[in-house]
């Protein structure tokens, strides 16, 4: 049976005829979201033919721009048959309950399916209807991450045992096939109607050589999740990394952090050296006093008294702060310009130091709160890198590139805000910053595959960076990982705003104190 009739066959029932009106596809908010790591979401009610080709095409463009255009077939169609599922989920949830149903009475269940799928395609219009009066929804989200495409089909109804069972029951099944037509002559479910496609699936997923565990079923208390989670080429990974320290490499002149800088710093490892001898160091560098004292005085310390004292200011902060402190002034100084690209970058990074300092200070971390405010403000290091060694890096990239006969999309990578990513994380190194910095430069936009130990610390980083994108407007509430919404305790969207609007009035004061 050619595979276009199958789809046909098995979707064409539970489509509504399309609108009038097309859904255009926006690229550059697309090409943003791949840049920035944000899940792209898409809610429906309904799933109308237009929503569901608007779908399609949004998993298209993606997989397009991220260089991936030879399975676009099969992922739509995988996500169009998880979405038909879901909204028939949905629809099966408003018949139950109008038959006087359980659907999580086994017994119910059993009666109710025997009629289901004939009666509810006789008057479909009448249960979508009440599936959208109910605020039953369809909700699919895609991520682009440095190593995957993280597709999700979420509705809010919880599966029963009995969906949960017939689900696997399916997958254990398509492991028997090597192929469709074996498939087709072997299943045919007529009560659920759904089972032949997710066998189809499942041998689609496997045609693209993934093993079949890329396919999840998540079951929380007010929704269901279907996830895929689509490997990215690993030599376009590996590419994208090798080139990203090649440019470290390439920058002529690379900038170094001030000699006296580093002098102090050396002091500070040095397990015999003496308080007087680190304060003396220090004293040397008037603007490393001042920039110490403003600290120590600020309203982050809260204290009471001001500080004057050098001795004394050391030992408020720590070393640990101090050897923050070390780091922010030494890569301002290095990296400071009259350029207003760059003046906007760094603003952006002191402001994302303050707000991750207050996320981390409302979690009563310690060590969270020590490393936070460094790692915010350096966290777009290889973007201001990048920023000023333009047009004169893009030169570099093509030679690189045509060196090692790279594909030009992981170039476009590299410009991206994940390749500022290894960029900086290559220049962090090559000054010997800490790991807790290099790894939330690295990480920021990939939390995933960031090291178990510095995830609460670059979660919130990532947090506050996407806080101020939604302060500013620049990011929808709904692009916010729940993960990372659950870890900061936010609940609403207005509970979110009214903590960015706090952080952002503490920093507007204290940079006019």
């Amino acid at each position: 049976m050619h595979f276009a009739r199958v789809v046909k066959s098995i979707h064409s029932v539970y489509s509504l005829p399309m609108c009038d009106t097309q859904i255009v596809v926006d690229t550059e908010k697309i090409r943003k979201a791949i840049e920035l790591q944000l899940p792209i979401a898409i809610t429906t009610y309904t799933l109308p033919r237009d929503m569901d080709i608007y779908i399609g095409q949004v998993a298209k463009t993606i997989l397009d721009l991220i260089g991936q255009p030879h399975v676009k077939d099969y992922l739509t169609y995988c996500i169009s048959e998880l979405t038909t599922n879901a909204k028939k989920a949905n629809t099966k949830r408003i018949y139950f309950r109008e038959k006087g149903l359980d659907i999580f009475d086994p017994q119910d269940y059993k009666r109710g399916m025997k009629s289901f799928k004939e009666e509810s395609l006789e008057n479909i219009n009448h249960y979508l209807k009440l599936q959208q009066q109910e605020g039953l929804y369809v909700k699919v989200t895609m991520q682009v991450l440095s190593h995957a495409l993280v597709i999700e089909v979420i509705n809010n109804c919880k599966m029963t045992p009995m969906e949960f069972k017939r689900v696997f029951d399916k997958r254990v099944r398509a492991r028997r096939y090597s192929g469709l037509e074996e498939a087709l002559a072997h299943i045919l479910d007529n009560s659920e109607g759904a089972g032949l496609g997710l066998v189809i699936m499942m041998l689609m997923l496997k045609k693209l050589g993934l093993e079949e565990d890329v396919y999840r079923l998540v079951v929380e208390e007010d929704r269901t999740i279907s996830r895929m989670v689509v490997p990215r080429n690993i030599e376009i990974q590996t590419q994208t990394t090798k080139l990203a320290a090649s440019i470290a490499d390439r920058i002529d002149d690379i900038p170094q952090l001030p000699s006296k800088l580093l002098e102090i710093q050396r002091a500070i490892e040095n397990p015999d050296v003496q308080l007087s001898d680190i304060v003396a160091l220090i004293s040397q560098d008037v603007a490393l006093v001042t920039d110490l004292l403003k600290l120590v005085n600020s309203a982050r310390f809260g204290m009471n008294k001001r500080c004057l004292d050098i001795s004394e200011a050391v030992k408020r902060v720590g070393l640990r702060g101090l050897q923050n402190l070390l780091y922010s002034v030494g890569a301002g100084r290095v990296l400071q310009s009259t350029d207003d690209e760059r003046k906007q970058l760094w603003n952006q990074a002191y402001r994302t130091g303050y707000f991750a300092l207050g996320l981390a200070k409302a979690t009563g971390d310690q060590a969270l709160i020590a490393d936070s405010y460094i790692c915010g403000l350096l966290h777009n290091l290889g973007e201001v890198v990048f920023t000023s060694a333009y047009p004169e890096m893009l030169i570099k990239l093509t030679e690189i590139q045509a060196e090692r006969n790279i594909p030009p999309h992981v170039l476009d990578t590299i410009m991206s805000d994940v390749g500022h990513a290894e960029i900086g994380a290559a220049l962090a190194q090559r000054w010997n910053l800490p790991e807790p910095v290099i790894n939330t430069i690295r990480f920021h936009h990939n939390l995933p595959h960031a090291p178990e130990e510095y995830k609460p610390l670059i979660s919130t980083v990532a947090f506050a960076n996407m806080t101020i994108r939604f302060l500013d407007g620049e990011t929808p509430y709904e692009q916010i990982p729940r993960s990372l919404l659950s870890f900061f305790r936010i609940q609403s969207e207005q509970q979110l705003r009214t903590t960015a609007q706090t952080l952002q009035s503490s920093f507007e004061a204290e940079q006019t104190a």
